[in-house]
């Protein structure tokens, strides 16, 4: 185990010399003292590890240990060729990505048993999470208004609020429940410092109890529970520091988005800021002081801007509907992308769970109507087969009627026909021998006037 340092000027020198040396060594040995002068050191001592642990009272004894270290450190790495070094720094990067994975799955398991104890709880499971007496947030608030809680608040206030016999004096407390409790504060105290942000555990709690609500509201309701002293105010006006809105995000998705979703979430940040002359200012004041931007206070108007932006808004659109008949939302597209698997999976079973039981709700309810609907749809079918059966009759009759009497009309037909043929025909001929008469007088009256004519004309001369 490193020795831990004591003095800031120790911490400076030592700082400089990580960010200006290039060397292998020098940047591993730097690493291995950060951890060492970690918060936590005081409770690896006290949890029964290695005591060696030296506060250094001068700057000179650092320097000198350090040193020290340096060349047995030296002297180790000349039994090793650099492909080996390189090596076991690939693994050990390795086995620390795969260590976060890890932890983020612990986390999101954790949570899905303590929700499954809490559904199968008769008292339990109508606990709200906000907005009562005796609601989760303001029993929290009440144990421990602070951001971070200890194990022993943690176990009270999940006693009061969901009322786990884990400290019962009468009876047997439950022990299943305590060991679980146990878990679960354990997988979010990574660091074991006794801290866990009960603010974004019970988020996170929210995100998984809560699945019929989406992303975007559970964060709204996040900054609200921030805001808020003891009593949930979803129209806050009070501000909370960006810094504490990052871990909704951070422990939203894995570890292998959470660079993208994280580097979205500062590049709205920056588009909000440059909008609102409030955060403009209260930015730039902060960097005078020589701190960061993201700790600047944003209030629930600028945290819902925040969530408008373009690098933001098209995360909340809808993902994929529950299937090809039924469009209803059932993921946004922020979930499909950047939600954690292990909460993707249960949230979108649940979801599904819920969309069945709703439509079946209506299915049963529904039953009257569409037994009226059947009759309905029945009868009005019978009324249309008996019309058409009636008509098929009617022209069956006509039909044979008309078969029936075919021969007589075909014979009177003949006969109307015959007399027709014989008035006209006999029209025809008086016509014929009426205009042939007249055309020959005509003609007689012609020629004797034409002789008549001449006669005349023959006695003149």
């Amino acid at each position: 185990m490193f020795p831990q340092l004591g003095t800031e000027m120790a911490k400076v020198k030592l700082s400089k010399e990580k960010k200006e040396s290039e060397d292998f060594a020098k940047e591993l040995v730097g690493r291995e003292l950060k951890a060492a002068n970690a918060t936590n050191a005081k409770a690896f001592r006290g949890s029964g590890g290695s005591s060696k642990i030296r506060w250094y009272l001068s700057k000179e004894d650092s320097e000198h240990h350090q040193k020290v270290l340096r060349l047995k450190f030296e002297q180790k790495k000349r039994q090793f060729t650099t492909p080996q070094l390189e090596g076991a720094f690939e693994t050990y990067l390795q086995d620390r990505y795969q260590s976060a994975l890890d932890k983020d799955a612990d986390r999101w398991m954790a949570l899905m048993h303590l929700s499954d104890v809490i559904r199968h709880d008769p008292v339990a499971e109508g606990v709200r999470l906000s907005g009562g007496d005796f609601a989760a947030y303001e029993l929290f608030f009440r144990c421990e208004p602070r951001t971070h809680i200890c194990r022993a608040r943690f176990m009270i206030a999940m006693r009061k609020i969901f009322g786990f016999q884990t400290a019962e004096l009468d009876r047997v407390s439950d022990g299943a429940v305590v060991k679980l409790l146990e878990r679960v504060y354990d997988v979010f105290d990574d660091q074991k410092i006794d801290k866990l942000d009960w603010r974004t555990w019970l988020v996170m709690y929210a995100l998984l109890s809560k699945y019929e609500v989406m992303t975007r509201d559970h964060f709204v309701w996040g900054f609200s529970m921030y805001a808020s002293h003891g009593s949930i105010d979803l129209e806050t006006t009070q501000a909370v520091p960006f810094t504490a809105i990052r871990a909704m995000f951070h422990f939203y998705t894995d570890e292998n988005m959470r660079g993208k979703l994280m580097e979205a979430v500062d590049i709205a940040f920056d588009e909000v800021v440059e909008s609102s002359t409030e955060l403009n200012i209260a930015v730039r004041q902060l960097m005078r002081e020589g701190r960061v931007s993201q700790e600047v206070p944003i209030k629930l108007n600028h945290f819902k801007a925040l969530l408008d932006t373009p690098s933001m808004a098209l995360m909340f659109e809808p993902g994929r509907p529950f299937g090809s008949r039924d469009s209803d939302t059932w993921t946004l597209a922020i979930e499909e992308d950047y939600m954690h698997p292990t909460l993707l999976l249960s949230v979108k079973t649940d979801r599904r769970k819920l969309r069945n039981h709703k439509k079946m709700m209506e299915f049963i309810e529904t039953s009257e109507l569409r037994c009226k609907r059947f009759n309905m749809e029945s009868w009005a079918r019978y009324v249309i087969r008996r019309k058409r059966c009636r008509y098929l009759m009617a022209e069956c009759i006509v039909r044979y009627h008309v078969e029936n009497v075919s021969m007589a009309m075909n014979a009177w037909t003949r006969f109307a026909i015959a007399d027709i043929r014989a008035i006209t025909i006999q029209r025809c001929i008086r016509g014929w021998l009426g205009r042939t008469e007249a055309h020959f007088l005509w003609f007689l009256h012609h020629c004797a006037t034409v002789l008549q004519k001449r006669y005349r004309m023959v006695i003149a001369v």
